[in-house]
């Protein structure tokens, strides 16, 4: 482990753990979740030696190169039938940085984040239930950074690098995606779910493969 410590975004406390080397950030939140009671804890790695996507699928990452973290979050404001506008709110979150960055972000169903044509970040929400409320949520982020080369079959993939042309400090973007995920959190905190709701299912578009 490299360290651990706490950040702060206006009231709110983060508590902040990066590792070189873990299995995975989500498998280690929802491990450790009842030890975890800040509004908001963020797990990164600098590499995942089993990092997950949906179903079967694994995120390929050379070490060093990219953002490989999760957030642990406590919504027992949303209730568990609602679960999906977690995602969404995740998923907005990571527009809202990398739209204004390098452009012409799609968000693709069920969840992906595309640079045109072309597949720049994997999510993954997982959620421990109490009743009808969501007592742990765990939203794990796969980004491409700073990677040239890729070599699983993963269909189209690209990074920011690609992208720009040159490296992206890869600390300062990952401030950039926690503060707007606390924006959309708060969102959904301050009873704005029809609103979240509506711009998601604005943008969303539908992968046919």
């Amino acid at each position: 482990m490299n360290f651990t410590k706490k950040l702060y975004f206006r009231a709110m406390t983060i508590e902040r753990i990066a590792f070189t080397e873990i299995d995975s950030t989500n498998n280690y939140l929802l491990q450790h979740a009842d030890e975890h009671q800040a509004e908001m804890t963020v797990v990164s790695a600098d590499h995942q030696t089993s990092g997950r996507g949906q179903g079967d699928h694994r995120w390929e990452s050379t070490s060093g190169q990219n953002l490989l973290f999760s957030i642990l979050t406590h919504p027992h404001y949303v209730a568990a039938q609602e679960q999906q506008l977690l995602s969404m709110a995740g998923a907005l979150a990571l527009r809202d940085v990398l739209m204004p960055l390098v452009g012409d972000i799609r968000l693709m169903w069920p969840n992906d984040i595309y640079w045109r044509e072309k597949k720049l970040c994997g999510t993954l929400i997982e959620t421990h239930l109490a009743g009808k409320q969501i007592k742990d949520c765990v939203f794990g982020i796969g980004l491409n950074v700073n990677q040239t080369e890729f070599f699983s079959d993963a269909p189209n993939p690209v990074s920011l690098k690609q992208i720009l042309g040159h490296d992206v400090e890869r600390e300062s973007l990952l401030q950039q995606v926690l503060e707007a995920f606390h924006r959309r959190m708060d969102q959904l905190r301050n009873g704005q779910q029809a609103a979240l709701r509506q711009e998601y299912e604005q943008l969303i578009e539908y992968k046919t493969a």
